[in-house]
């Protein structure tokens, strides 16, 4: 490697030296010039290595947060709005309370002396819609054979009583649906069908009556068994934890959850059918029209009732 030379003045012995001449003057090719080409080189290395290590800039990637997307009210009512209209049960819950609103409001405007129209007209919207409901109807039949070939309605429960019970509800109902249709095509088209809509109903409300009386019952029986099923969980948790029968707490809690909200939609249950039965007795009744046992304003407003009440428990089966 050549070594670069100190420039300064040169001194006294250095003049009176003779002057020697090198054989291995290869080393200095170039002089100057050579040094130069070398710091260039090294320069270039290093600008072409800074090069290399100079990075490109990365995107910035969002932060993920697990935070769960909140839900405003206008969302969550729309949700519950599809919901409802994609299922006929569901639908018929809110058509019911529509109904029996109406029926009130009419009630409430019969004295509003300045639009004398308005009560009548809010009682054709309510007799509307009962017929509306009828049509909704058509379905039934179909579910109750259905349920009565694969007990659906009562598969997953240990006690043998509901079993007993849930076979009634679905016979009862199989008989219920086409005694209403005939006093529904009676009231539609009386002169095409020319049946006695009275009676069809009054038979039909029979069956209906023998559906609540065993749901009312059916329903004891359940919040019996699953009062068990809560207590045989909770004493899970006293085995040990290395015992391979105890559900984790996570577990634990979850099936705690899904048990407390079947109880309390089983005692609203329950005060949906007390109110079902007045009007359910008023209608099986043989002269319900032209004798009835009950006034209007009992029957609907029980009916008013029951649908408040129904609708709520819809609400809650919605809810996590």
């Amino acid at each position: 490697m050549t070594i670069p030379k100190t420039k300064g003045e040169s001194s006294p012995s250095e003049e009176s030296m003779p002057e020697i001449v090198r054989n291995d003057t290869w080393e200095d090719e170039g002089g100057e010039d050579s040094d130069n080409e070398e710091k260039e080189n090294v320069h270039n290395v290093k600008k072409r290595k800074g090069k290399k290590d100079r990075k490109k800039p990365q995107p910035v990637s969002p932060k993920i947060t697990n935070k769960p997307k909140r839900i405003s009210a206008l969302d969550s009512f729309l949700q519950a709005s599809v919901t409802f209209a994609s299922n006929s049960y569901l639908t018929d819950r809110g058509i019911k309370l529509l109904t029996y609103t109406l029926w009130l409001l009419s009630r409430l405007t019969e004295r509003y002396q300045k639009n004398p129209e308005l009560s009548p007209g809010l009682r054709k919207m309510y007799g509307d819609l009962s017929m509306v409901r009828y049509a909704l109807r058509l379905y039934g039949l179909p579910v109750s054979i259905e349920d009565i070939r694969t007990g659906g309605s009562w598969k997953g429960w240990d006690d043998a009583r509901i079993h007993f019970l849930g076979k009634i509800m679905a016979w009862s109902m199989a008989f219920y649906y086409p005694l209403e249709h005939i006093a529904y095509g009676g009231f539609v088209v009386p002169k095409l069908i020319r049946v006695d809509t009275e009676k069809y109903t009054a038979y039909s409300c029979r069956a209906w009556l023998i559906f609540v009386l065993s749901d009312l019952a059916s329903t004891f029986f359940k919040l019996k068994e699953l009062r068990k099923r809560r207590d045989v969980l909770l004493k899970s948790r006293e085995l040990g934890d290395g015992d391979t029968a105890r559900p984790t707490e996570e577990e634990i809690q979850k099936k705690e959850h899904d048990i407390n909200k079947q109880i309390k939609l089983s005692r609203i249950h329950v005060a949906r059918c007390v109110f079902f039965v007045p009007q359910v007795v008023h209608w099986s009744y043989s002269k319900w029209a032209r004798d009835p046992l009950f006034s209007e304003n009992v029957v609907n407003g029980c009916a008013l009732t029951e649908a408040i009440i129904c609708f709520y428990q819809a609400l809650c089966s919605l809810r996590n």
